[in-house]
């Protein structure tokens, strides 16, 4: 499998108008040329990543080939429905997100991950959706992040994303996480 980045202008052009913004077309260039930046450095690690989160999480990726638009503005970072990242310039950062959403497009391939949902929905039904969908995601990257680049880039990695929305579930899971090994449904018992 591999990530290929493409720009298209009437979606740039969309999320551009709906964030508020003016569309131009020198941000068409701009970005074409960070796609370029942004494609040499994840195809770096693409195989090595993509391995480790199948090996990690126990699934298997779907599709042979994922198409990743890039875009100016958006509200999120990236969205894995369609596979959509906003620019961002630190390229380290910008694999970490990719990552994160790659692993939710494998969640949302993979049958087995409906019973994981109603696992969680059973013994984290206190919590909201948002929390039971990252709880088991954020295992993995956690994982999947210490394998390739160590434990030491993760607290790195960590320092960034418990400022985002979501990082307060990071609480939680890395409680839960030194018992962690590999394949995921199982580590839930579903």
């Amino acid at each position: 499998m591999r990530i290929d980045f493409e720009y298209s202008t009437p979606y740039d052009r969309m999320l551009t108008i709906m964030s508020m913004g003016d569309y131009s077309d020198v941000q068409k260039d701009a970005i074409k040329s960070y796609i370029y930046d942004l494609e040499k450095s994840w195809k770096v690690d693409e195989k090595r990543i993509l391995g480790e989160i199948e090996s990690v999480s126990g699934l298997k990726f779907k599709k042979n080939d994922i198409i990743c638009y890039v875009v100016k503005n958006m509200a999120d970072y990236a969205i894995s429905h369609p596979l959509t990242m906003k620019v961002e310039k630190n390229l380290e950062r910008a694999s970490i997100v990719l990552m994160h959403e790659l692993i939710h497009i494998l969640f949302v391939q993979n049958k087995k991950s409906e019973k994981l949902i109603g696992y969680l929905s059973k013994n984290y039904g206190e919590h909201n959706l948002h929390f039971r969908v990252h709880l088991p995601l954020f295992i993995v990257q956690r994982k999947v992040i210490e394998n390739l680049y160590g434990k030491n880039y993760f607290t790195k990695v960590l320092r960034t994303e418990l400022k985002l929305e979501e990082g307060y579930i990071w609480r939680t899971a890395n409680e839960i996480y030194p018992k962690f090994k590999k394949d995921i449904i199982k580590f839930f018992k579903c």
